[in-house]
């Protein structure tokens, strides 16, 4: 049911997609299984998120923390703080974001997890970005393309965001040839 949450809410069957992942979640509460009731209740999060509901999504990820935290599943600590920076972000709640991507990035690196470092690292970025600070900005950008091109993860995943981040920072620094390479290797 997980799976097909997926696939539907991926082709833009939200609603749908919605449907299984709250089917698949009373599935797990009916089987006491946690890490399903933690990855569905992700799955709903992220939903919310795109939808626009981002006041749900964060009630949600911070449910999935309590939960997390009281399991000890380090690498989903990490990824529903690095979701709830990002929704902090889209809610212009700037401190909570940075305390959140922080958090993420400190776990991440403590225990090297580097996949979801790669990930986190443009979320900061484009906080930094946000807020005008383009030194702090860059110097994760360069670290998340290292990181990325030297372990070849998820690279279809990760490059956009990084380039469309030095795209970002290279207008704002006035420099539009920069900025252009960095859309088109962020199309690419």
């Amino acid at each position: 049911l997980g799976n097909l949450g997926n696939i539907y809410c991926s082709r833009g069957d939200t609603e749908q997609g919605q449907a299984y992942y709250r089917d698949a979640l009373t599935l797990a509460r009916q089987l006491g299984d946690e890490w399903r009731i933690i990855e569905h209740k992700l799955n709903l999060g992220i939903e919310a998120d795109i939808a626009g509901q981002l006041q749900e999504a964060v009630a949600i990820y911070e449910e999935v923390l309590i939960r997390v935290e009281k399991l000890g599943g380090l690498a989903q600590r990490v990824r529903t703080h690095m979701l709830l920076g990002i929704v902090y972000i889209k809610l212009g709640d700037y401190p909570e974001a940075e305390r959140c991507l922080k958090e993420c990035l400190s776990l991440a690196r403590n225990d090297n997890l580097r996949a979801h470092l790669i990930s986190a690292l443009p979320s900061l970025a484009d906080l930094y970005l946000r807020q005008g600070q383009h030194a702090h900005a860059e110097s994760l950008l360069v670290e998340a393309e290292k990181l990325a091109q030297d372990t070849g993860a998820r690279l279809a995943e990760v490059l956009p965001e990084i380039y469309r981040n030095w795209a970002l920072l290279r207008l704002e620094q006035g420099d539009l040839a920069a900025a252009l390479t960095s859309i088109d290797n962020s199309l690419k």
